[in-house]
């Protein structure tokens, strides 16, 4: 806040929403949702999975899941 382009006169500062709309929440909400039957029901790695290094850990949990 103590920035000098946040304190000029012709500066408006906004936070980010741009991904903030009814359509970008609705796919947000089908790639999860597609995602999860895939790992789920097929034990593909998700296709957009931010941390890949914990995948390993999660193939064992499903694959005891999938036994019990």
């Amino acid at each position: 806040l103590d920035d000098p382009l946040l304190q000029h006169p012709r500066v408006i500062a906004t936070h980010h929403c741009a991904g903030v709309t009814e359509q970008s929440r609705r796919r947000m909400a089908e790639w999860a949702a597609d995602q999860l039957i895939q790992m789920l029901l097929h034990g593909a790695a998700p296709t957009r999975m931010v941390n890949p290094e914990v995948w390993p850990q999660v193939q064992q949990k499903l694959a005891a899941n999938h036994r019990a």
